[in-house]
């Protein structure tokens, strides 16, 4: 018997948006799924138009006269569903025709899955999408470290086990400082890779909109700012024995801190996390130390580190002194920093 899906989508004041999200439900190539929709206190037409489609044309309900804000009507929703695998949509992005048929497919063959996302496009808010693909790591060795540094799952491409998100702790709001209530999707998934399996299918099933209105078009270094607090708060989970100020250095290194010169000892930090977080999920040392994410940082800690070396340090000046003068035709040839290592370093 073919398992049912219940579609999670809190909503606040969702058009222009929500019909061609609620057109894109409809058109799934799945056929067993409802809809369960928490209007946090619209305005703008939004529940004259999920009326129009809940429940003759989509099955499902929609909350109302419950206002809560993001996180709290997320929980509530899972709380209240009535099936095992919920899906997450929210009100301005599309899903791709096939997209519950294969994470259904999914789910049902490897049951050690608790939380599947996937590729995802991306749209801006006339509906024209970009030609990238947003290729999220889908191995799990990939998936599990770099999870720690950046958001590496598309929250609105998300297919959960309600067991495993109401065993990681369910949704739960990030205290901001400006009360901003985000990246409680990264805070979630972070608990859920605790607990259960987490993977990305390597194929797009859903079109991300970003607009003014957006999270990410608003809050971006907000929403950074909780991944790292939410890893902040795990770290003794995920790398047991890893001294928190360690930690902490090497994502400031990696993530936030751009100037501050690199240690030799900070390369030994990095690998020290890295088979600490191999330890913690029982896995080989090198577990995490041959994914091309770990070889990045590693590259990139050594470059800044070797910037900072007296003698490379002044060649750098030198080069950069020469690029600059290059670039605003000030007699210097261009050619005069493509031999160098460091001003061509990846990162």
């Amino acid at each position: 018997m073919a398992e049912m899906v219940t579609w999670l989508m809190p909503v606040l004041n969702g058009m222009p948006y929500l019909p061609a999200t609620l057109d894109s439900i409809a058109r799934q190539t799945y056929p067993y799924h409802q809809l369960h929709v928490w209007d946090n206190g619209s305005t703008d037409g939004t529940l004259e138009e999920l009326k129009r489609w809940i429940p003759s044309r989509i099955p499902g309900r929609i909350v109302t006269g419950r206002p809560m804000g993001a996180s709290p009507s997320r929980a509530a929703l899972v709380e209240e569903a009535t099936t095992e695998l919920c899906a997450v949509i929210d009100a301005d992005d599309i899903n791709l025709p096939t997209r519950l048929e294969e994470q259904v497919r999914v789910m049902s063959e490897r049951p050690e899955i608790g939380v599947l996302g996937s590729w995802h496009g991306e749209i801006d808010d006339q509906g024209n999408e970009a030609p990238e693909i947003r290729r999220l790591p889908h191995t799990d060795a990939e998936l599990r470290w770099q999870i720690l540094f950046r958001s590496v799952i598309c929250h609105s491409s998300v297919m959960f086990r309600r067991s495993a998100v109401l065993k990681a702790g369910n949704y739960q709001k990030l205290w901001f400082p400006s009360g901003h209530d985000i990246a409680q999707d990264a805070y979630l998934w972070l608990r859920a890779a605790l607990v259960t399996g987490v993977a990305n299918l390597p194929k797009k099933l859903v079109l991300y909109r970003i607009h003014a209105r957006s999270t990410t078009g608003r809050f971006g270094r907000e929403a950074a700012e909780g991944t790292k607090r939410s890893v902040e708060g795990l770290v003794h989970n995920f790398a047991p024995g890893m001294p928190l100020d360690r930690w902490d250095r090497i994502y400031h290194l990696l993530r936030t801190d751009y100037t501050t010169r690199v240690r030799w000892r900070d390369l030994g930090f990095l690998r020290e996390a890295a088979v600490a977080v191999a330890r913690g999920r029982g896995k080989p040392d090198n577990y995490f130390l041959s994914t091309s994410y770990y070889r990045w940082q590693r590259r990139y800690l050594r470059s800044r580190w070797a910037r900072g070396l007296p003698v490379v340090s002044q060649l750098w000046s030198t080069a950069a002194a020469a690029k600059r003068l290059a670039t605003r035709g000030g007699g210097a040839s261009r050619d005069a920093t493509a031999s160098d290592p460091l001003v061509h370093a990846p990162f």
